[in-house]
């Protein structure tokens, strides 16, 4: 059975079980439609889950060690990038 998530038309490749719970939707989808409030994505909710929360721990913990979370970020796709070219 190819399940689509009805949020982003994208596959799910999780069980049958968690494609229903999650109103056949990925996680991810579900979160931002039904669990997440404020309803921007980028500002983090109350939910311990939350992948814009999870960021926003992330950059606080780069910040607070003196580095700027978008040079990080910028190094990090440039060494990815740099790696997926040598294969």
């Amino acid at each position: 059975m190819s399940q689509l998530c009805k949020g982003c038309g994208s596959p799910v490749e999780d069980s049958e079980e968690n494609y229903n719970m999650f109103e056949q939707m990925h996680w991810m989808c579900f979160h931002f439609s039904y669990e997440h409030t404020p309803n921007d994505p980028e500002e983090p909710c109350e939910s311990a889950n939350c992948p814009s929360w999870h960021l926003q721990i992330l950059k606080d913990f780069v910040r607070s060690k003196g580095e700027d979370p978008n040079d990080v970020i910028e190094n990090a796709i440039a060494l990815k990038r740099a790696a997926s070219a040598k294969r």
